[in-house]
């Protein structure tokens, strides 16, 4: 009792005295390399407000992380403590333990995990107020809305007063809490005080996008065992497929690719030989068959030069292994010109995003080819090989062209390169691990984030990028369906589909923006046994690099 008395007088004398920080957003304590929070209000690198709260045990507080520039920095949140301190969830959102104490929330820097900042929760058990809201992050499209909902615990007084920190610019919210986005791509907050105590608030973080995100897409699955395509409407704000019906391709489609301009399809069809070739409607994303092509023995992989000119086929269990087509313009059907022999089992091609060299995961020769891409004829010619992990069965490329991956089946891990501008050498700079069959693997536009299905691990695991030697930092996993067999993202960046081989399964997953850090969306039903995944949307030209 004596304790408690001694509580609650310091709680009256800081309200008294105004000390509390949650009514503002100011500084956090820095917590170096992850030990005690010590003293400092600015890390120069990262903020948490509030940096100090009393709340009563079990309850919620909505914590946020900023940068001493104003910018919202991507953060992994924790609790020192571990789970006797309490949770948080990767928006920010904390509840309190059952047991009193002094307990720490933590934000680690995505960009360098070594800078950290921390607040401090004194739990209690007499009731204080404090404040949550849901949800704390969210992606809206210009002139969207969403209600907002916040809670006040340990007050009769449940009511809260909405406002958005950057004031007209940032949108508008009523009493509500009905938000409504401004036309202005950016980062907006918005903020819930109490009545009870304005001293006490929280407040929610509110990424606009551009209006060209929300063009229409679609998606489209090869469907081995049925023997099709299956195509699907994309929603363009929450990323939900929505079937529009299938159309026939060969025998075992194990591969889908789509045009860089997102116009035409193409299915590698591994038994029948060949290449099912189709148009889309750009109206309805229904595809119309323009035949098929043939290829090498065991086709499993098609890609494009960035100007959408030529096709290649990577085929697994061919004598000459990669061939290469030239694009008709105006249906999409696609003539050989001629072929190059890569390594042993070729499985997976990427082309450079500039169009001047490709790489070959060779499935069997542990190895990754190199290629240069002659931007005139299309044609290939063989530089090379350098090597890579056991069984690779994925490779792809850095959206700089700066750096090359490689996903390896066998080894279960994934080997990064740097690139040679002038010659297209790779030379390894990193390796890092994955789950049990990494399979594919795929780079967000922005080439911040990567992503590898995980094929007997049942998940996909999450890397940074670190921008300047191009190393993946992991970020952890998350759950799929069973055998994730290919994984693509789509071309805002915003959501990453994943194709379920044994469940024949999708699943829809949201990409932070900021941290890269995945949420599922849920699951929509494919065809038998998915292998591959893509969807069709227009890819931003790019500048050939200096």
């Amino acid at each position: 009792m004596k304790r408690m008395i001694i509580v609650f007088l310091a709680v009256v004398f800081c309200g008294l005295a105004a000390c509390s920080e949650e009514g503002g957003r100011g500084g956090a304590d820095v917590v170096p390399g992850g030990g005690d929070p010590v003293d400092g209000r600015d890390s120069g690198s990262i903020q948490v407000t509030p940096g100090q709260t009393v709340i009563t045990a079990g309850t919620r507080q909505t914590f946020k992380a900023e940068g001493t520039g104003g910018a919202d920095p991507a953060v992994r949140w924790e609790v020192q403590e571990g789970e006797t301190g309490g949770s948080i969830t990767p928006d920010g959102n904390y509840t309190a333990p059952e047991a009193p104490g002094i307990y720490h929330v933590v934000a680690v820097s995505l960009e360098d995990p070594a800078v950290r900042a921390a607040a401090e929760v004194e739990v209690i058990t007499l009731a204080v107020i404090s404040v949550a809201i849901e949800p704390a992050a969210l992606t809206l499209p210009p002139g969207g809305s969403h209600r907002f909902t916040a809670s006040v615990s340990e007050s009769d007084e449940t009511a809260v007063t909405w406002q958005i920190a950057e004031g007209e610019a940032g949108g508008s919210v009523n009493q509500e809490g009905e938000y409504t986005a401004p036309e202005t791509p950016g980062a907006y907050h918005v903020v819930a005080t109490s009545v009870a105590d304005p001293a006490k608030r929280a407040e929610a973080t509110v990424r606009v996008f551009s209006a060209e995100e929300t063009s229409p897409r679609y998606a489209y699955v090869a469907n081995a065992v049925s023997n099709e395509v299956a195509m699907f409407t994309v929603d363009p704000v929450t990323g939900s497929l929505h079937p529009i019906g299938s159309i026939a391709a060969g025998s075992q489609p194990y591969s889908i690719a789509v045009d860089p301009a997102g116009r035409f399809v193409y299915a590698g069809n591994f038994a029948s030989n060949d290449i099912s070739m189709y148009a889309i409607d750009p109206a309805t994303g229904l595809l119309t068959a323009r035949g098929s092509v043939a290829t090498g023995e065991g086709p499993y992989s098609i890609s494009f030069d960035p100007s959408g000119r030529f096709a290649y086929a990577a085929n697994e269990n061919s004598a000459i292994d990669v061939w290469i087509y030239r694009i008709d313009p105006e249906s999409g059907v696609l003539t050989a010109i001629g072929n190059v022999n890569a390594g042993i089992s070729p499985i997976n091609i990427a082309v450079d995003p500039f169009g001047r060299f490709a790489y070959v995961a060779n499935h069997s020769s542990n190895d990754l080819s190199i290629l240069a891409v002659d931007s005139e004829s299309g044609m290939l010619t063989r530089l090379g090989e350098v090597s890579a992990g056991s069984s690779p069965s994925a490779a792809a490329v850095h959206p700089s062209g700066a750096f090359v991956y490689v996903a390896n089946y066998g080894s279960g891990d994934v080997w990064s390169y740097r690139v040679d501008a002038a010659t297209g050498r790779l030379t390894k700079s990193g390796q890092v691990a994955a789950g049990g069959h990494a399979f594919s693997m795929a780079i967000d536009p922005s080439g911040r984030f990567a992503y590898v299905a995980n094929s007997a691990a049942n998940n996909v695991s999450m890397y940074r990028i670190d921008p300047g030697s191009g190393t993946l930092i992991p970020l952890g996993s998350i759950g799929a369906g069973a055998a994730p067999r290919s994984i693509t993202i789509d071309f805002s960046g915003r959501f990453v589909y994943v194709a379920n081989m044994n469940s024949n399964t999708l699943s829809t997953f949201a990409a932070d923006a900021t941290t890269g850090l995945l949420t599922p969306l849920g699951q929509t039903t494919a065809g038998k046994q998915p292998r591959s995944v893509r969807v069709a949307g227009p890819i931003p030209p790019r500048e050939s690099p200096r």
